[in-house]
Order: C-alpha cells, then structure tokens, then sequence
C-alpha cells in the first residue's frame, strides 16, 4: 500500500527509519543512498497511508505475552512453560517495515530464515 501510493520503490521503502517519518505532516524522508538518483527527497503520504503506518507501527510496538518451553523440565519443576510480558523498546533508528525480532532486542540469524 505505501508503494502504490507514494511510487517509491521498495529499495527505498524498506531503507525508512522512524527518524524519517513525520506523522504530523504526513511526509517521509527517503535518504539518497537508496534511491536511484542518490539525490535526498521528500514523499508526501495521503491521509490513508499515514493511518495505515500509525496503525502498523502501534502494532508492532505493542506489549506481547512470549510463551517459552523449559527444555530442562525436570520432575522437581513445577511449570514446562513460561510465560512472559515484554514491550519492544522503540528507537528511532529502527526501521519501519523491519523483521527484526524486536521483542529478543536480538537481529533474526540468516542460518536459520
């Protein structure tokens, strides 16, 4: 949906940070060493787009309940799982359409993608 609408490329989108992007004004900043003609540029998003982005972004910062399994479950545990309420720490240099594993704080391993 952004890229229909704004006609960036996906290069381009991808390479947005939070930094970039100016919910007040309903703009974006696309850093020049992404685009084609290395040149800085401004996209402005329509009121749909920018909706969109405040809900995906409210999405992915949200608190989350991880359920993990104790692989060292013994008779003398008393749980197998363990479940825990963490909140993704947002920095402004996280980018907006990201699949960093913001919860772990940790970058995914390309072994295992």
């Amino acid at each position: 949906m952004f890229l229909a609408s704004t006609g960036a490329r996906a290069n381009e989108a991808t390479s947005i940070r939070l930094c970039d992007y100016d919910s007040s004004k309903g703009k974006v900043f696309i850093r020049g060493q992404f685009t084609k003609t290395k040149t800085d540029r401004y996209v402005f998003l329509t009121t749909e787009i920018n909706k969109q982005i405040q809900t995906w972004l409210s999405y992915k910062y949200r608190t989350r309940h991880i359920v993990s399994r104790n692989r060292n479950y013994n008779k003398d545990s008393t749980k197998k799982t363990q479940i825990e309420i963490r909140s993704p720490l947002r920095n402004e240099e996280d980018f907006i359409f990201s699949s960093k594993a913001l919860w772990y704080n940790i970058l995914p391993n390309p072994i295992y993608m």
